[in-house]
């Protein structure tokens, strides 16, 4: 298994533009990563987030699942992200978040926190998830997030009831006249399932797109012929992209 690397220029090119931009000015490739609104690096073996500043304010939606991220930082550089899966990595402790003021959506899953900074989380999250950590089976974790975050509205997968909100004295909006002890989930349930299927299309999306370059970079190494010294370089450098993949 390599050593983890760093997020860099190359890996988001790879990702977010087509194979083709090896022959853009650097003009070009900058204009277009200023452009992305979902940052695909999920599954990259990244164990530093970096380079993040070769990006724009255009992009809202960052995975980075899947890779063995230690430390949550550098985001200062991508001020108006709302979602972010930094699931299945090795974070062991919640910071760097505070100046993504409008995140609405985190998946710190499958990490290894012990003990949650909660003061270190954005007051604008609706849905939270941090399932499979240590820190979930900490005394009072649930109640603690309740009463802390008072926008949140779905934590670990199960959407907050009235009679938990109403407890820890959060202020509810309603269409009429409800019971207070009605244990009812809150009415944000289809905009919770429309940001859930359509992160998980996202996802679908960009596995496909990862198998049509492969497929691709295969083609082009098929009907090349690479008999000057010059291609035998070329080669090298696709047979160091394959181990990346």
């Amino acid at each position: 298994m390599p050593k983890p690397g760093r997020v860099s220029l190359h890996t988001i090119a790879r990702r977010h533009l087509p194979l083709t931009s090896s022959s853009w000015s650097q003009e070009e490739i900058l204009e277009k990563l200023n452009a992305i609104s979902h940052l695909r690096l999920d599954r990259e073996n990244i164990g530093e987030i970096d380079s993040l500043e070769l990006l724009g304010k255009s992009v809202k939606n960052v995975y980075l699942q899947n890779n063995k991220i230690r430390r949550i930082e550098n985001f200062e550089c991508l001020p108006c992200v709302q979602f972010l899966t930094l699931s299945c990595n090795e974070i062991s402790c919640v910071e760097g978040l505070l100046c993504l003021s409008s995140l609405k959506f985190l998946d710190l899953s499958n990490n290894k926190i012990e003990e949650l900074q909660i003061d270190e989380l954005p007051q604008s999250l609706i849905i939270l998830d941090l399932r499979n950590n240590p820190c979930t089976q900490k005394p009072h974790y649930r109640e603690n997030l309740v009463h802390q975050l008072p926008n949140l509205r779905q934590l670990d997968g199960v959407e907050l009831v009235r009679k938990e909100c109403l407890e820890e004295g959060l202020e509810l909006t309603t269409d009429g006249e409800e019971d207070e002890e009605d244990d009812s989930p809150l009415t944000f349930r289809e905009t919770t399932n429309e940001i859930l299927c359509r992160s998980q299309q996202n996802l679908e999306e960009s596995f496909t797109l990862h198998k049509k370059r492969l497929s691709d970079l295969e083609d082009v190494r098929s009907s090349s012929d690479l008999s000057s010294r010059g291609h035998s370089t070329q080669r090298s450098a696709w047979n160091e992209e394959d181990r990346h993949f």
